[in-house]
């Protein structure tokens, strides 16, 4: 599932590429950045989130009980509609970006609080031990 989630980054790279392209921004030392700002700043942008989503990710795949693993991919999508909409409203206008902010980060946000609290044993609280496919670490 974690390849999905490098889709919007794939995505943010040919924005770059296409803005480089279609202005005096070719080159990268012509000094004409200033026509890419734009896309630079969603790229490393959603290289920030991409890199706390997979992290949280994985870590909660670790935790999580077998039977709540349909729960990954729905943080796969929220993640990745929640980047292209961050994509296609930053490009529009900067602020623009705030709902897919929200979604990609909100997701992750969750992601690592499900995942802190199975490392913490929080979450035993709300699980009996006899639940089927609970793990003992």
């Amino acid at each position: 599932m974690q390849t999905f989630t490098m889709i919007p980054m794939y995505l943010c790279v040919l924005n770059v590429i296409m803005n480089r392209i279609q202005t005096g921004a070719i080159n990268p030392l012509s000094g004409h950045d200033g026509y890419i700002e734009k896309s630079v700043r969603i790229l490393t942008n959603t290289f920030e989130q991409t890199f706390m989503n997979v992290i949280c990710q994985l870590s909660l795949a670790v935790y999580i009980h077998s039977e709540y693993m349909y729960f990954i991919p729905y943080i796969v999508f929220c993640f990745v509609a929640g980047r292209i909409l961050f994509l296609i409203g930053y490009t529009i206008h900067p602020k623009y970006r705030t709902f897919g902010f929200l979604l990609s980060h909100g997701i992750t946000t969750l992601a690592f609080f499900l995942t802190l609290g199975y490392a913490t044993g929080f979450t035993r609280m709300f699980h009996s031990s006899t639940s089927p496919g609970k793990t003992e670490l």
